[in-house]
């Protein structure tokens, strides 16, 4: 991986993955200096950031080749040719290795479990040319929760697992705060993901898709977030998030779990397509994948 950031005193701080941009904050403007009182690291941030006070963030988790500082900015061509001159000829893979675990008595054989670090709730288990797939929360920097993405396992089975490389993973954009869950459907030679990500003050639902054999390469939709917030009138006390689609005759359908003031957690159950209701959280959708309208009678199940 080539990282690489230009402080620069008029456009601000750029910041680069692989020769591409991937930030800009105009607002942060002035020379590469550390706080009073603290050291300046490369690869770590300056500030001793852990979790539960054992896990430490905020570091490269990896080798650092070689370290370059100029007296200057560079533009975004000089950043992509530096990065072409080291690209490597293969990507990296950067999955663990199973047997790093094969002495792990109390580590699970038989039922799915993720090749290491954090996980929770599985979600969007699908059945796509002969394979069953199934994604879950989980974040590959650490055995704690953050920056979530889309893990992905596969089987022909429902026994025996491989993992395959992360679906989805957090970008700049209604995702950042982390890719969380969903589901997935299919549509014609199409799967397609509808997750929750958020963009403050609201969760928001965002879709990408896959057309190749092990799903493995995904396009987020560029209209995202699809859904970038609760229906008009809703109170929202506790999430807006873990999106279901269905379809039925010419429409999709789609729930999404929320809190509401003074009446709890709740999914629509009912949505006869002839009526529209402000306080239920149910969508429909024709063509897929537009969400213009909100229809569903008022009756809810609580969860």
């Amino acid at each position: 991986m080539h990282l690489a950031v230009a402080f620069d005193e008029v456009a601000g701080v750029c910041l680069y993955m692989d020769g591409r941009g991937v930030g800009v904050f105009p607002e942060v403007k002035g020379a590469l200096a550390p706080p009073d009182g603290l050291d300046l690291y490369i690869g770590r941030n300056s500030l001793d950031i852990t979790v539960a006070g054992i896990f430490q963030t905020g570091v490269v988790h990896g080798l650092i080749d070689e370290v370059k500082i100029y007296n200057r900015a560079l533009s975004a061509a000089e950043v992509e040719n530096a990065f072409n001159l080291c690209r490597p000829a293969t990507d990296p893979d950067f999955r663990v290795r199973p047997e790093r675990f094969d002495r792990d008595m109390h580590r699970p054989r038989y039922h799915p479990i993720p090749p290491a670090n954090w996980t929770n709730e599985p979600h969007g288990p699908i059945f796509w040319r002969g394979r069953y797939h199934v994604f879950y929360q989980a974040n590959p920097n650490g055995p704690y929760w953050g920056q979530i993405h889309w893990g992905h396992s596969v089987s022909r089975d429902l026994v025996h697992w491989e993992y395959l490389p992360p679906a989805l993973a957090p970008e700049p954009g209604p995702d950042q705060a982390g890719c969380w869950s969903g589901c997935t459907v299919t549509d014609g030679e199409v799967v397609t993901a509808i997750y929750t990500g958020e963009q403050l003050p609201y969760q928001v639902q965002n879709i990408a898709q896959s057309r190749d054999e092990l799903l493995l390469k995904w396009e987020k939709h560029p209209a995202n977030s699809v859904i970038p917030g609760p229906p008009e009138g809703f109170e929202i006390v506790s999430g807006f998030r873990d999106p279901w689609a269905w379809r039925e005759g010419d429409f999709w359908y789609l729930i999404v779990g929320c809190g509401l003031a003074g009446i709890g957690g709740l999914t629509c159950s009912d949505f006869p397509a002839s009526s529209r209701c402000a306080r239920t959280g149910s969508w429909a959708s024709s063509p897929f994948p537009n969400w213009p309208c909100c229809v569903g009678r008022t009756g809810s199940s609580a969860t």
